[in-house]
């Protein structure tokens, strides 16, 4: 299953970014593997993701490597259900930025919004490139990859704003973000959770990928397609 732990910053943020980094790539186990770690902008936390094989075995995880860094005041976890990751188009602009949007939905359409967001046919200029469950503060976590704030605002007014059951949603752009996994494990864990839509047939190889990069010296550029493993 997946996480997000939020860890919320006392006073220097590159502190605690330096010391995630420092203390968790590459540390990934059998059962815990911490995924990425990303930041949004104007949030004090940083946001780190990892899929766990029970859910118990975050806390000793947590206390042993991150209870070192004294810059971390406190920590929130939310747990992602039914996460879906989903192919990107080829033809995607080139310049992208990466933003988070997290949508209040009424308890009676989660499902019909959650699978309207999974088959939705995007546009190449805003598209997602994974949705879950939260079902806590939010109900539904969408990552997405847009032109630009002015794009993903108008995408949300035009499709969320018209989704029914939506209640409310709120458009976070992500200031940076970084893997903290290995890239074998990254592309198991996306092609274990791809969904193709309805929409795409049979032809992915030849219109869609699935693979992207986060860094943080250019975490909106996208890599070159696992085409051979589809």
């Amino acid at each position: 299953m997946m996480l997000i732990v939020r860890l919320i910053v006392k006073e220097n943020p590159e502190k605690v970014w330096s010391f995630l980094v420092k203390n968790l790539k590459g540390k990934e186990t059998k059962k815990v593997k911490p995924l990425y770690v990303s930041q949004l902008h104007g949030k004090n936390y940083m946001g780190v993701i990892f899929d766990v094989e029970k859910i118990d075995y975050i806390v000793k995880f947590l206390v042993q490597q991150i209870g070192g860094c004294e810059e971390i005041e406190d920590t929130q976890t939310l747990t992602l259900m039914k996460p879906v990751f989903l192919p990107i188009p080829k033809d995607r602009p080139e310049n992208l930025c990466r933003f988070t949007i997290h949508i209040k939905v009424e308890p009676r359409y989660y499902h019909d919004v959650y699978n309207e967001l999974l088959d939705y046919k995007y546009e190449t200029s805003v598209f997602p490139t994974y949705v879950a469950y939260s079902l806590g503060d939010f109900d539904i976590v969408v990552s997405m990859l847009g032109e630009g704030i002015d794009k993903v605002k108008s995408f949300a007014e035009k499709v969320l704003g018209n989704i029914k059951g939506v209640a409310e949603f709120k458009i976070y752009p992500i200031e940076r973000s970084e893997h903290l996994a290995s890239t074998d494990t990254w592309r198991r864990l996306q092609r274990s959770l791809l969904h193709i839509p309805p929409w795409v047939g049979k032809d992915l190889k030849k219109h869609f990928l699935y693979d992207y990069e986060l860094s943080v010296e250019d975490y909106c550029k996208l890599t070159g397609a696992m085409i051979d493993e589809l």
